[in-house]
């Protein structure tokens, strides 16, 4: 009997906190409607051509910009180091017609660190990359 107290008096409370505990811990949204601009601008003589095999790709004349805007789901109140380039490993950037660099995870354009990152709005932002002639002398 005095085992069966012990059990109702500690066991049960404890482990309803554990999972009240756990339900209320979760509060990051992984739902909320998030938005990005992905700009990227040629400020070289070169034209310079990204090749992807998931996302657009696009060719880039001298002095141009092109623009790619993405949206969906994702945690809410997102940072920008949350983000991930939409180019990355599946992509080759190709300068006057030669292929200068086929990405690897974390270079170039494949990595949101080397972009501006701009607030736009509330899980908006606005990322710019800009080539320039030190950027695609691989």
């Amino acid at each position: 009997m005095k085992r069966k107290t012990i059990l109702i008096r500690f066991l049960l409370p404890g482990s309803l906190l554990v999972v009240g505990m756990i339900a209320f811990s979760c509060n990051v949204r992984y739902d909320a409607p998030v938005s990005s601009d992905w700009v990227f601008v040629n400020k070289t003589t070169s034209t310079i051509e990204v090749q992807d095999k998931i996302f657009n790709s696009f060719v880039l004349q001298p002095d141009s910009t092109y623009i790619f805007q993405e949206s969906g789901e994702g945690p809410d109140g997102i940072k920008p180091e949350g983000y991930y380039s939409p180019y990355g490993a599946s992509s080759t950037i190709i300068v006057d017609d030669t292929i200068r660099h086929i990405l690897s995870k974390g270079e170039s354009i494949s990595n949101v660190k080397n972009y501006k990152a701009e607030k736009v709005g509330y899980n908006y932002y606005r990322f710019t990359y800009i080539f320039t002639r030190d950027s695609i002398a691989w």
